[in-house]
């Protein structure tokens, strides 16, 4: 077996701060997704770190994996329950869930899935226009960019 120094250049230990904020228009959220065994996410075990601003609001969707949704900073509210800092939630495969609603400082959120592509990760909403026409294929274009 064979050591590498921690934060050298070959150490394969990656860390939230190794890469860089994804600001996404016009929402407004900063994202950062790593997959879970490096490289793109598509296709693999994927984490997203997500920071929503203050009274940040998404309608009701589903996604097409399941996935553990953990607040980490500030409020949220799912449908009409209050998640604060320490809030873990499971949500399975095409379940309708939501709209969220932030709270006044926002929230850091971090939503762990079997599979990193983002379809799987943004979902569909369950009313596509209530973001504006247009707006979801938007997003998703504005995504696919990043990976």
């Amino acid at each position: 077996m064979s050591m590498t120094e921690t934060g050298s250049e070959a150490d394969p230990i990656k860390h939230w701060e190794d890469l860089d904020w994804a600001v996404i228009e016009p929402l407004g959220i900063k994202l950062k997704i790593m997959a879970v065994e490096g490289g793109s996410p598509k296709g693999r075990p994927a984490i997203a770190l997500i920071d929503y601003p203050p009274n940040f609001y998404f309608p009701a969707h589903e996604h097409d994996v399941p996935h553990i949704e953990l607040v980490m900073g500030g409020l949220q509210h799912v449908g009409g329950r209050e998640e604060r800092a320490g809030a873990v939630r499971w949500v399975p495969a095409h379940h309708v869930y939501g709209p969220l609603q932030m709270g006044p400082e926002g929230a850091r959120i971090v939503e762990v899935f079997p599979d990193g592509d983002l379809p799987s990760i943004f979902g569909e909403l369950a009313d596509p226009e209530e973001l504006g026409p247009g707006a979801m294929e938007a997003l998703m274009a504005q995504l696919n960019n990043l990976l």
